[in-house]
């Protein structure tokens, strides 16, 4: 007989007996895919071991005893519940299989490991890499029967507990320095997130769409429940946090292709967006996480990220009704964050400009009634009045110029920004337009050229912001230029970007409209 077919039918026998195991757990289809790659995995290795790449036919005739003798040997081998689940784990785990009490199992059956002619180790450990390789070649193709039994039951068993500094993946905001007037928002929405104290308790897949017109402070509060710590504690597997935005359909893949690096492996950059879903889906099956997507504008962006199983909560912020109604599990779980009261207002700028709140009280409360409880403008606002106070310059004398811009926006909104005005106010319009009036030249022209990030992220790097700046024409900016990173403390400073990392930036979705329609009247500034 031929030892080339004695071998194939040998790798199949021996295929067999190692999956015996696998048909109680798997089904069919997940058998058979895995049954053909062990046995082609098996034909391979045997066939370079037996026969070798160079043996001609005639030389291959007095192999057949060789072959049926290793086939005695190995079967019982494999055939062991215990080598053989090793060695499949392991290949689905992407390990090497633990061999160290192997010698001692088949000493006690009675096989000869000497007989076999080659080192058993070795061969278990080749058999199981070359599994490993062919295993995952095909989990990658969307008609394999493997995909979620190989991810799931290779990925979820990885369940680290996160420190407090490694809890939160993404380019999350940091814990905001004035969580003012939003205690009870925060409760409720713990509340609605975490799950019974009972672990094993059903629950359907809990989604919370926080709604709420722009610079009203959703990402802000997004930010509080990552950093909280009973938010730590009720999802110890930590936080995911997505930045989307405006035209998120490029940022969509990158924010999926960032979780997924951070809890299964590098992605291929040929993975689609709806294959890195999937794969999540199988990662986050019984992980306790809790996953935010900020600044959604359109329902189908969010949908790649509501994955995970019963043990996972999501969070969604958006400005738009719409959208909170379409992702949030039911109307129940849309959350309406409303604008600050009066006094929270009032008590937001007084923590950041304690001096001017002091000093001119009446004026301030009647600025706060005119910015309608917004936070972004509120602290705008306040670092503005803050830096008038420092300079000498007339708070008095400030407010009521706000006073009049507004009344001049109200009145005639330019084109291009009557969108800001109508989302926010005349009066946050003149917040904004003041504090970027008072920058010095170089950082007033690079915040406007901020607004070339339209249809980016508003999520940017010092390098990014760096080169777009170097494009900007060195007649209108000037000699003795300030370095990229001295215009951005300033900006910071004013409160017109936040810091989401090292040497990394957010500017809001407001404040990036107005440094677009800045970018749009160069002449003006």
């Amino acid at each position: 007989m031929d030892p080339v077919t004695v071998i194939a039918s040998m790798a199949g026998r021996l295929a067999g007996q190692m999956l015996l195991t696998k048909l109680k757990e798997w089904r069919r289809p997940e058998v058979a895919e895995l049954r053909k790659i062990t046995e082609g995995v098996l034909h391979e290795v045997l066939t370079e071991l037996l026969i070798g790449e160079g043996a001609e036919s005639g030389e291959r005739i007095d192999l057949v005893d060789r072959a049926q003798h290793v086939e005695s040997a190995l079967s019982p081998v494999l055939a062991r519940k215990d080598v053989a689940e090793r060695l499949l784990d392991a290949a689905l785990a992407g390990t090497a299989p633990e061999l160290g009490d192997l010698a001692a199992l088949l000493q006690d059956q009675g096989t000869d490991l000497r007989s076999l002619g080659f080192d058993l180790d070795d061969f278990l450990r080749d058999v199981t890499a070359r599994l490993r390789t062919q295993v995952m070649a095909a989990v990658k193709r969307s008609s394999s029967a493997l995909f979620h039994y190989v991810v799931i039951g290779t990925l979820e068993s990885r369940l680290p507990q996160v420190s407090a500094g490694d809890r939160v993946i993404g380019l999350a905001l940091p814990p905001p320095r004035h969580f003012v007037g939003r205690d009870a928002d925060g409760a409720h929405l713990r509340a609605r997130l975490i799950p019974p104290s009972d672990g094993d308790t059903p629950r359907l897949q809990v989604v919370t769409a926080v709604q709420g017109l722009p610079g009203v402070g959703k990402s802000t509060m997004a930010a509080h429940l990552a950093h909280d710590e009973e938010m730590g504690r009720a999802f110890p597997h930590g936080i995911l946090w997505a930045n989307l935005g405006l035209g998120a359909k490029e940022q969509t893949r990158a924010e999926l292709a960032r979780w997924v690096r951070a809890l299964d492996q590098e992605p291929d950059p040929a993975w689609p967006a709806a294959y890195l879903s999937s794969r999540l889906s199988a990662v986050l099956r019984h992980r306790r996480m809790l996953l935010i997507v900020d600044d959604v504008f359109a329902a189908a962006e969010a949908a790649p990220f509501l994955v995970g199983g019963r043990h996972c909560a999501h969070v969604v912020t958006t400005r738009q009704p719409a959208v909170a109604a379409a992702v949030a599990s039911g109307r129940h779980q849309v959350y309406p964050l409303k604008v600050l009261t009066s006094q929270a207002s009032f008590t937001l700028i007084e923590l950041q400009a304690p001096e001017v709140a002091a000093a001119h009280p009446e004026a301030v409360r009647a600025l706060v009634e005119r910015l309608d409880g917004l936070p972004l403008a509120l602290n705008v606002a306040a670092t503005l009045l803050a830096a008038h106070l420092e300079s000498g310059l007339s708070v008095q004398s400030l407010i009521a110029a706000l006073g009049r811009d507004a009344q001049l926006l109200s009145e005639a909104p330019p084109p291009d920004l009557a969108g800001l005005v109508d989302d926010t106010s005349p009066t946050v319009a003149a917040v904004f337009s003041r504090s970027v009036s008072v920058l010095d030249p170089v950082s007033r022209l690079r915040f406007a050229y901020l607004g070339s990030f339209d249809g980016k992220p508003r999520i940017f790097t010092l390098d990014q912001a760096a080169r777009e700046w170097a494009a900007i024409p060195a007649p209108d900016i000037g000699a003795d230029k300030p370095r990229p990173e001295e215009t951005v403390r300033t900006l910071v400073a004013r409160g017109l970007l936040e810091t989401v990392g090292p040497e990394t930036y957010r500017l809001h979705a407001v404040l990036a409209l107005y440094a677009r329609w800045l970018l749009g009247n160069l002449g003006n500034l």
